[in-house]
């Protein structure tokens, strides 16, 4: 996946057709990527689904006022991914 269609995916999760709010949705999407970066200690790989599909929730839960359920999967994702991090350095 390329950072434009990222993008992309992450504005029809929010159910955005315009390009209105793009500032704000780049600067999550950025915030995002390092925060599994800084939680994982690995870096952020664009072709990992998974990793995109928590970028798109940790931007829905930040967006604007924020959604309060969207914040709670994130952080449940945000765990999921790094411990498969972990087991993944766990094994021979």
């Amino acid at each position: 996946m390329t950072a434009a269609e990222l993008k992309t995916f992450v504005k029809k999760s929010l159910r955005i057709v315009s390009n209105a709010f793009d500032d704000e949705i780049d600067a999550l999407i950025e915030a995002g990527q390092k925060d599994i970066t800084q939680a994982t200690d690995a870096a952020f790989d664009i072709n990992d689904p998974v990793q995109c599909n928590a970028v798109a929730v940790y931007v829905q839960a930040f967006f604007g006022y924020g959604d309060e359920k969207a914040a709670h999967r994130y952080k449940d994702m945000l765990q999921s991914i790094g411990l498969r991090k972990i087991k993944q350095v766990e094994q021979p």
